[in-house]
């Protein structure tokens, strides 16, 4: 366990590195307050753990490492909040009821619009399309209608892309 003379030397040593470690912090996320909120991130995790560094080691690869790991966590944060916005539409991502009651009839004349605009489309987009709103897996999808997977992807792709153009309002 560290003394509190050890304490008092661990952040002396910190307050050495701070220039540093903001140096760093502004090069890897390009932007001013990003590489602030960046090293007091870092900071906060070095004293809150500071207990764990071994006192005769290198303490400035010892906080650049948790910059950097603290960095590639909030990365990968971001991009998983991307994919999950960049997958669902805006209006699946809100709750737009807002407390207003079911419209059944909107929801089928949308949903008439929908069948309508499916079985317009060509027999060899409109299948495999069909099984994979029904539930089906691509794999299936190709066993089933001995095609490779790549085709059934791609008529997938084209046949979402002609319902877009067919159900714009």
């Amino acid at each position: 366990m560290m003394t509190n003379d050890t304490r008092a030397d661990f952040t002396h040593q910190i307050t050495q590195i701070r220039g540093k470690l903001h140096q760093y912090a502004l090069q890897i996320t390009k932007n001013s307050e990003d590489a602030n909120d960046l090293v007091q991130d870092t900071l906060l995790k070095a004293y809150r753990y500071w207990h764990t560094f071994k006192p005769d080691t290198n303490l400035k690869a010892w906080l650049f490492t948790i910059m950097h790991n603290t960095f590639m966590t909030q990365c990968g944060r971001v991009m998983r909040e991307r994919r999950i916005l960049v997958q669902k539409p805006f209006y699946e991502l809100c709750d737009l009821t807002g407390g207003a009651l079911p419209n059944g009839a909107i929801s089928q004349a949308v949903l008439d619009d929908i069948q309508s605009a499916t079985a317009q489309l060509i027999t060899k987009y409109r299948e495999p399309f069909q099984l994979h709103i029904d539930g089906f897996k691509y794999c299936e999808i190709a066993r089933r209608l001995s095609i490779p997977l790549g085709t059934v992807k791609s008529r997938i792709f084209i046949a979402r892309k002609e319902l877009k153009q067919r159900l714009q309002p």
